[in-house]
């Protein structure tokens, strides 16, 4: 990443540019003040006007960015966490609203969770660096960085990355996943996990799942974007990461699995949360005997059972069960990207509004994730979303764009290199890049 950026080249997103502007050059009058080398003045040529004749070309906002960028007359230090940095209070004072109120001397410690030296760190480059380049390897750092110091040019340019087409899936995930630890981040934690489609079962065999914070799974299970045969897959996906660290996870229990969507479980199953077969699910008993001390949980069942009759009797009909919830004056539930995987062994026909109503036993959903695990990079390859299946059948002849699109990309991809796909992730970035050179033209 280059390190010599001048931070006037990157385009102000502050609402009041006029007063970003004033605020810019009064900063630089008190620079110049404090800096009377930078100057070469000479009186006679002066006279007695009140006009200061600069003894070089340069214009004198010219003359500071290359102080800047050089980190010369720095007047602050700022340490965090016992790692300090010499810094420009007028580069952070431009850039960061929270240092604007709180920099008050030459020296300012800041111990937060919020914030880590690596943040920091790739934080200031950014503001004074050539290229606008932020990197992905401490994401999570310089995103928390730009919040906690409230820099609105940094936070978009980091959801520009975020909304961007390359950042697939697995991507998003590991974004998750290194953020775990970043409770502040609550909206970033749900756009990522809306990202996440076809790769959810994937993830739900990982280590990494089991290490999410209870924030995001809840998260992730909220998700209408999740590309699952059965919601009994979220299900055992919810109840494994319950279990991983059981029983100090209780507390979480109601807060996770409220988050299932028991109209699309098969009555065999919301049968088994009221009686003792429920000790019979997995290893997962002791979990489902607290969650049956939730004082909704008899409602949840009955509407459940209600829900998931009506779709197991509509034959798959996305419309006759529309009509069957507008006769019985009931609540769209709303569905996953319900899939149909022809490798799973409990595979069956889906619809947009009907998933796979069959009871699953945990054994067989073991054996699903241990198939995904070792399919490698083309585990999706026979799953079907449900709007792209029709009479029983896959529909060969797409009209969605945007699915051959992503069929492509992920045939494009499958080709590469890490390295190369680096490259080429690096390369599609660059139109967040501002060099000094696009910016004076």
């Amino acid at each position: 990443m280059d390190k010599h950026r001048p931070y006037l080249t990157k385009g102000s997103t502050q609402s009041n540019p006029a007063s970003f502007s004033k605020r810019l050059h009064g900063a630089f009058d008190a620079f110049a003040r404090g800096a009377p080398r930078l100057i070469d003045y000479d009186e006679q040529k002066a006279g007695n006007k009140d006009i200061l004749v600069l003894g070089h070309s340069k214009p004198p906002l010219d003359v500071l960015m290359e102080h800047v960028q050089s980190n010369k007359y720095a007047d602050v230090a700022v340490t965090v966490k016992g790692h300090s940095f010499i810094c420009h209070s007028l580069v952070l004072c431009i850039y960061s609203k929270r240092m604007v109120k709180e920099l008050d001397s030459n020296c300012m410690f800041i111990n937060t969770p919020q914030l880590t030296a690596k943040g920091f760190s790739e934080a200031y480059q950014w503001m004074v660096s050539e290229h606008a380049d932020l990197d992905l390897s401490s994401f999570i750092d310089v995103l928390r960085a730009a919040y906690y110091l409230k820099i609105p040019d940094l936070i978009g340019s980091c959801w520009q990355i975020l909304n961007s087409e390359l950042f697939d899936e697995f991507s998003a995930f590991g974004l998750m996943y290194q953020g775990r630890n970043a409770y502040e981040l609550a909206k970033i934690h749900d756009l990522l996990a809306g990202r996440l489609s076809k790769s959810m079962m994937r993830v739900a065999s990982s280590r990494e799942f089991l290490g999410l914070s209870e924030r995001q799974v809840c998260s992730l299970l909220q998700s209408n974007s999740l590309a699952v045969n059965s919601e009994m897959e979220v299900l055992y996906s919810a109840l494994l990461w319950l279990n991983h660290l059981w029983p100090k996870r209780s507390s979480s229990t109601h807060k996770v699995l409220k988050n299932i969507r028991f109209g699309y479980l098969p009555p065999t199953m919301l049968s088994k949360f009221k009686s003792r077969e429920r000790n019979k699910v997995g290893s997962f008993g002791p979990i489902l005997n607290v969650f049956c001390q939730l004082p909704d949980l008899t409602r949840l069942i009955q509407e459940g059972v209600f829900y998931s009759s009506l779709i197991m009797t509509s034959h798959k009909d996305s419309k006759h069960v529309l009509e069957s919830i507008e006769d019985n004056q009931l609540k769209l539930i709303n569905p996953r990207k319900w899939v149909c995987d022809s490798t799973c062994v409990y595979h069956h026909i889906v619809s947009p509004l009907c998933p796979n109503m069959r009871y699953i036993s945990f054994q067989q959903f073991k054996e699903y994730l241990y198939q995904l695990q070792i399919a490698g990079r083309y585990f999706d390859q026979f799953m079907s979303y449900a709007e792209d299946i029709k009479d029983g059948k896959e529909v060969s002849d797409l009209q969605d764009k945007q699915n051959v699109n992503e069929k492509m990309l992920h045939s494009r991809l499958s080709e590469l290199s890490l390295s190369q796909y680096e490259l080429l992730v690096k390369n599609n970035f660059s139109q967040f890049k501002k060099s000094k050179k696009k910016e004076k033209e």
